[in-house]
């Protein structure tokens, strides 16, 4: 399985001493926190050497940089504990909950009323992404779906307080097994739960690529809170609309899948044909009705940073609400005007692939060297639309942190106490896989 890019992609700038360890932080037991942006020409046109040497040679000390984050790193990892307040509380479960409904209700619009909302048809990347990965669902015979039913948000807490939503992943979360001390501790519900179903026989399982993989302590963890059984591709056949697990020479029925698999891997069938973790005929049988698939198909959709730049819009259309959570910036690098404007000020600006599922290197342009930035460049000039470019903080401000919360959409939203703090990147982002 391909790893969660947003955070397991590692910096290849200078080290700066940001401890790895993740720490997970409870509510109820850390004092309060003190506060102190058009598809066209090619990209050969959009870059001109004139555009960005000047920007990118000019010296801007980030030695000191460094060091200084490598220094507020290490107050953080010596006991600085990271909490929330009852309103910033309020207002993250608040503005999560508008983002779910949100997102679910687009999704929606696009598989079951087959309409794209026109801010979506302008990306193209997000256009591409559609056609691929949606358009094959619109034949669904599904009245409704549970898109948002687990997904996990990396939150930019900014060190005066404000929260500023970085990126959001429904398809494959990680991290859930951070918080599992709090579920021992026996406080609250449990961490996560499968939806209620009335009238349905069949078990439920996991679906997984494998153990030995990097996201398989944390699968396996899923499985054990789920009280499920894991399961392997090959473990499953499909005849018709139904689905069935091999076991001890028995076909047992099941009515509802985990998947753990990359959308493009899910079934060879429908996606990449070349798949071998996935299970031929699945994504039909699902569309007919025949079983459930938590997280469903197409749902990657969501996690793409330009896709997150246009949930404020999905809320002020589908929910008549203005939206409680600031998003941050993202300017597209496929369209040349833009991209020239980046590649002109580089050193302001931290550039990463639109899809963190399918993760390369970030450059951060304060920190960069000429090596890396000419690898940047090759890049780009392949696929500019994979692409996004971010602002980084400013020199003077304390980078903060982020936070990683994770949060259930079934019957009703449901934010999962806990969350996991780490030092954040230079663009406000997590630095690391979980």
């Amino acid at each position: 399985m391909l790893r969660e890019g947003d955070n397991s992609m590692m910096a290849i700038s200078p080290k700066t001493g940001l401890s790895g360890n993740p720490q997970a932080i409870y509510r109820n037991q850390v004092p309060f926190l003190q506060a102190a942006a058009a598809q066209g020409t090619s990209i050969q046109q959009a870059i001109k050497p004139e555009d960005v040497v000047q920007a990118f040679c000019t010296p801007s000390k980030p030695a000191d940089f460094s060091s200084r984050l490598a220094s507020d790193a290490q107050k953080s990892s010596s006991g600085a504990n990271v909490t929330l307040d009852e309103t910033q509380r309020r207002i993250l479960d608040r503005g999560l909950r508008q983002r779910f409904e949100a997102i679910s209700a687009c999704l929606d619009e696009i598989v079951c009323g087959r309409r794209v909302p026109a801010y979506l048809r302008e990306c193209g990347f997000l256009s591409s992404r559609i056609r691929s990965g949606l358009q094959p669902l619109t034949d669904s015979v599904r009245a409704e779906v549970a898109w948002t039913w687990f997904g996990s948000t990396d939150i930019h807490l900014k060190i005066n307080g404000d929260l500023t939503v970085f990126d959001q992943n429904f398809s494959l979360p990680t991290g859930l097994q951070a918080l599992s001390s709090f579920a021992a501790e026996g406080q609250g519900l449990p961490l996560l739960s499968l939806p209620e179903k009335s009238g349905t026989s069949g078990i439920t399982v996991l679906l997984t690529p494998g153990a030995f993989t990097s996201a398989g302590p944390g699968n396996e963890f899923i499985a054990n809170s789920l009280d499920i059984q894991t399961a392997r591709g090959s473990d499953l056949c499909v005849r018709g609309n139904s689905v069935f697990l091999r076991v001890s020479g028995k076909e047992l029925p099941v009515s509802t899948i985990v998947r753990r698999i990359d959308d493009d891997l899910l079934d060879p069938n429908c996606f990449r044909p070349d798949s071998l973790v996935g299970v031929p005929g699945l994504v039909k049988a699902w569309k007919n009705g025949g079983v459930d698939v938590l997280s469903p198909p197409g749902v990657s959709l969501a996690s793409c940073r330009t896709f997150g730049k246009y949930i404020p819009d999905m809320i002020l259309e589908f929910l008549g609400e203005e939206p409680i959570l600031q998003s941050a910036s993202v300017l597209e690098c496929e369209d040349p005007s833009v991209l020239r404007h980046v590649m002109a000020n580089v050193k302001n600006y931290a550039i990463r692939t639109n899809d963190p599922l399918h993760p390369a290197r970030p450059f951060f342009g304060r920190t960069g060297t000429a090596v890396e930035f000419a690898d940047l460049l090759s890049r780009l000039r392949k696929n500019p639309a994979a692409y996004v470019a971010r602002p980084l903080l400013e020199e003077c401000d304390a980078p903060g942190h982020s936070l990683r919360v994770f949060a259930t959409m079934m019957n009703r939203f449901r934010l999962i106490p806990g969350f996991i703090s780490r030092p954040c990147q230079p663009d406000g982002g997590a630095p690391y896989h979980l």
